[in-house]
């Protein structure tokens, strides 16, 4: 099963961690390239645990979306002050294929940061995901050949209290071949993210509240015509804090599309660490 939602997470979380400052010299910039390769290299690790419910449900809708454990690792090499080139491996293990493990496209990222202070940060990512798993290949996969996603991200600290994190990417699939009469050799898609936090109760324990969604373009409908379906678009609460260098983020988490009751309603934590 693929967790389309995680991607979109990932590269947020991802992001957020490695912000960089901007408005470099030149001579700042030769003296970013004259540093060690080592010391301008960097392994980031990113995971998400989390379930459908926290209360048991009968709805077999929802039978495809359980428990699972996204990961990624992030390998980065600075390039200048405001350019980074990522590396990203990622997979998946989850209940339904009877905790088997999905290894998905690696993707390749290249990060221009625009501006970065005090207050915001601008920065935008070109990335490519190269087919290189079963779910991209010709005799199990949807025959791909590549899927591009340019993304810009625009973080803002409103006051001393409450920040915001905005995201919009556009992912765009091109294939061999159609998988059904009604669909495409190429598919779109657009991913919208906004990120709330407010530290009022602590400093170090942040409230912070997500809303994602993966818009989906519908098979041989105008390029205009999108849908959120089901698992594809949810709301999540919860807590944010550090632990020396891991930031975690235990959440309660709920899918839009779906009727508002605890057996629909779902928990999870997400995990980030640098190296």
């Amino acid at each position: 099963m693929k967790k389309l939602l995680a991607y979109a997470i990932a590269s947020l979380v991802v992001l957020s961690a490695q912000a960089q400052s901007t408005g470099a010299t030149s001579e700042e910039k030769v003296k970013v390239q004259d540093k060690p390769i080592l010391d301008r290299l960097s392994v980031a690790y990113y995971a998400e645990y989390d379930t459908d419910r926290i209360k048991e449900h009968d709805d077999e809708t929802l039978s495809n979306y359980q428990t699972q454990w996204y990961h990624s690792f992030i390998f980065s090499a600075e390039i200048t002050e405001v350019d980074t080139l990522q590396w990203v491996i990622r997979g998946n293990f989850n209940e339904v294929n009877k905790d088997a493990y999905d290894e998905y496209d690696p993707r390749v990222r290249w990060r221009h940061v625009y501006f970065s202070d005090d207050v915001a940060t601008l920065r935008t990512d070109m990335q490519i995901e190269l087919p290189m798993s079963r779910y991209s290949d010709y005799e199990n996969g949807d025959r791909r050949i590549i899927r591009f996603r340019p993304s810009i991200h625009y973080i803002r600290k409103i006051d001393d209290l409450n920040s915001v994190f905005l995201y919009f990417a556009y992912q765009r699939t091109y294939y061999h071949e159609a998988s059904a009469s009604t669909d495409e050799t190429v598919r779109f898609n657009f991913l919208p993210y906004i990120s709330y936090t407010n530290t009022y109760f602590s400093e170090n324990y942040a409230l912070r509240i997500d809303y994602e969604a993966f818009w989906n373009h519908m098979p041989g409908e105008n390029d205009f015509h999108f849908k959120s379906i089901g698992p594809d678009e949810r709301i999540l609460i919860g807590t944010s804090f550090n632990i020396g260098s891991v930031n975690l983020y235990p959440y309660l988490q709920h899918f839009t599309a779906v009727k508002k009751a605890l057996d629909r309603t779902g928990a999870g934590l997400q995990v980030f660490a640098t190296f």
